[in-house]
């Protein structure tokens, strides 16, 4: 099974370098359980968490917009999810 974000998030998966990242799927709940990978996970948990937030929002600008966008959550509401989350 792929990262449901594969296709969203192109550039960011060209970056990959180390398999077991790419390998590793999850379910995330903030996607209502759709399949990702764990660079994805980790990216998502980063921009996420209001204490790294402010430092990698911009950097990471195309996974907030596409999380926005598929969760229809703001970040703080997708934060209580994920910051619950089993998975990290």
């Amino acid at each position: 099974m792929s990262c449901v974000l594969k296709k969203e998030l192109k550039s960011q998966h060209d970056k990959i370098q180390d398999d077991r990242f790419s390998d590793t799927q999850y379910e995330c709940p903030v996607l209502t359980g759709k399949k990702i990978c764990l660079w994805c996970c980790l990216h998502i948990e980063g921009v996420l968490n209001p204490i790294s937030r402010a430092n990698l929002e911009e950097k990471y600008r195309d996974y907030v917009d596409t999380i926005s966008d598929m969760s229809g959550l703001n970040l703080d509401a997708a934060w209580e999810i994920c910051s619950s989350c089993r998975n990290r």
